[in-house]
């Protein structure tokens, strides 16, 4: 490329794909909306996984850098620890034409594409894809290379088509002319075709194209996880309001049917001291006439006093946080229940104040 002069040189235009990403991620979080009280969890995880992309697809974009010289044209990227350079001569160059979205209209953009012909045997290889990707003005772009390919003879051969003569005789390449300017020249019948020119750069069948079907996977890829994390939110949306549902005819029947139940107290204890060893724990024992709760409070001189409650009938047990001072309800069946106050401070005593109330129903009116 040193030995070339560069008529024009670009980059993919960036601005269409903030356009796009922006109205992507603003319809896609309105659709979540309606989800309910999900919506947010939703709409946070889609905004991170869009920011995500965004931040590698942005980059990788921007890797791409096109030039059009004297003598071909040239794409090169450099993208993470991935390097490469292609120079494609005019005389390889098959056919052009431009692509061209509304969007890109709007930014005044569009990608230039050509197919190359291939390196090889004969010439029923099939053509390489390149194109200059999303750049500004694509219309002078494809006008300087069409006037190139003029110039050369290979844009007029494409577009017209070839006469109904007898193919002439093509003679063997020699030094002055390249091989692969000899497949341009020649008639559509197979001829040999050896190695390129040096100084140029070829890539095998689908180089370029296999980056894009990277990146076309990993859009699928992503499209795919949206709507498994939008189906999911529907299903546990689906969920929660069904057990939103019952909990509120719960807690209908719950309003209707207390002012039917009589509730009865029975003071235990009332600021009853207690002065313990380091790791000490004091036991009670309450045998229970009716299913009901405890309401426990206590005071303590460390914060390492906690409540530990168990039925060994049941087979369950409840144990309280560390605390200095606390008030905690208990629900406990009918029998025996034992209960204790501890002291975890393995290094100094405590001593604690303690009240326990037993709260039980005494009756259930029909």
């Amino acid at each position: 490329m040193a030995a070339s002069s560069v008529l024009w040189s670009g980059k993919p235009c960036q601005g269409k794909t903030a356009a796009i990403f922006i109205i992507i991620l603003l319809v896609v979080s309105m659709l979540l909306s309606p989800l309910g009280s999900m919506a947010v969890v939703f709409i946070a995880i889609w905004i991170m996984i869009a920011m995500a992309s965004f931040a590698i697809y942005y980059p990788y974009k921007s890797s791409y850098t096109y030039y059009i010289t004297d003598r071909g044209v040239v794409i090169r990227r450099s993208w993470l620890r991935q390097r490469y350079l292609i120079e494609i001569p005019f005389s390889n160059i098959r056919y052009i034409n431009v692509a061209q979205g509304p969007f890109a209209k709007l930014f005044g953009c569009g990608s230039v594409e050509f197919d190359v012909q291939q390196a090889g045997v004969g010439l029923f290889l099939p053509s390489l894809r390149y194109r200059l990707w999303d750049v500004k003005r694509p219309n002078e772009v494809f006008n300087l290379i069409a006037s190139r390919l003029t110039a050369l003879g290979v844009y007029q051969q494409v577009q017209q088509p070839q006469p109904q003569t007898p193919p002439p005789v093509v003679a063997a390449p020699t030094p002055q002319q390249p091989p692969i300017q000899q497949a341009v020249n020649a008639p559509s019948q197979p001829v040999e075709a050896k190695a390129q020119p040096s100084g140029v750069e070829v890539l095998s069948k689908g180089v370029q194209g296999a980056g894009a079907g990277r990146w076309r996977a990993v859009a699928i890829s992503f499209i795919v996880l949206f709507i498994i994390a939008l189906l999911a939110a529907i299903i546990l949306e689906v969920n929660y309001s069904s057990l939103q549902s019952q909990y509120y005819s719960l807690e209908s029947q719950y309003s209707s049917l207390e002012p039917q139940i009589t509730w009865s107290s029975n003071t235990l204890m009332s600021s009853y001291t207690i002065t313990q060893t380091a790791g000490e724990c004091t036991p009670f024992t309450l045998t229970a006439t009716n299913g009901g709760y405890l309401e426990i409070s206590w005071t303590s001189s460390t914060t390492n006093t906690y409540v530990y409650v168990w039925s060994s009938q049941y087979g369950w047990s409840w144990r309280s946080s560390k605390s200095s001072q606390a008030t905690v309800y208990v629900p406990v069946p009918p029998g025996n229940v034992n209960y204790e106050i501890c002291n975890s401070n393995v290094i100094t005593g405590a001593t604690e104040t303690l009240t326990v109330v037993y709260n039980y129903p005494t009756a259930t009116l029909s």
